[in-house]
């Protein structure tokens, strides 16, 4: 049968909320770690900018990957959507090729729309 998919659903909500737990955690901790390593103000003025740049760069490759597993699950979905399209329908034909050739008085009424089915062999 299927393959079950151990995979966390993603969504733009998913996907925000992992990208601003990184980005605090990120400037977080890399801010004192630098401010611990560097005295003067210009060098670390410098290396934040770096910083700044390398953060952009790696966030910018990680939403990516997000994106396109995102994508990958929505594609997954829209396969099994289809299949179970595909049963759906097939059910259907059965159910309309047994209901007219069955040698048997069958009628179907559905009360919400006051509506009688009947077959041939009732006709």
């Amino acid at each position: 049968m299927g393959q079950k998919d151990n995979n966390i659903p993603l969504s733009a909500l998913s996907i925000t909320i992992i990208y601003l737990v990184v980005a605090g955690l990120w400037i977080a901790f890399t801010d004192q770690i630098v401010e611990s390593l560097v005295t003067d103000p210009e060098y670390l003025s410098t290396l934040q900018t770096y910083k700044g740049w390398f953060y952009v760069a790696i966030t910018g490759i990680g939403l990516y990957w997000l994106i396109e597993k995102h994508d990958q699950q929505l594609q997954k979905k829209e396969v099994r959507l289809k299949n179970l399209l595909g049963e759906v329908q097939s059910e259907k034909e059965l159910k309309d090729v047994l209901f007219e050739r069955i040698p048997i008085l069958i009628t179907i009424y559905d009360p919400n729309l006051e509506e009688f089915e009947v077959n041939r062999e009732f006709e």
